[in-house]
């Protein structure tokens, strides 16, 4: 979404600088507000239209290791899982 990207779909100088903000932050909080700030920005100016979601769903019960879902893009940490058994 960066103007400068050849696939861009907006020419906002505010959202670049933002993402030059998150990009080179090394504090995750900051990091944290500005994609949320991001992601706020696009989905209020229908910006990036969810054409569809896929519904991922996860089990937990006592047998199942220590596992948060959370911790790896796209909550695919599925390996870890088969490492602890």
């Amino acid at each position: 979404m960066h103007s400068k990207t050849k696939q861009t779909l907006i020419q906002n100088p505010e959202v670049d600088e933002m993402i030059d903000k998150a990009f080179a932050s090394l504090d995750p909080a900051v990091v944290q507000k500005l994609t949320g700030n991001l992601h706020r920005y696009f989905h209020d100016n229908y910006t990036r239209i969810s054409i569809a979601e896929i519904d991922a769903q996860i089990a937990t019960g006592k047998d199942i290791p220590a596992w948060d879902p959370g911790n790896r893009r796209h909550d695919d940490n599925y390996n870890d899982l088969i490492r602890q058994r």
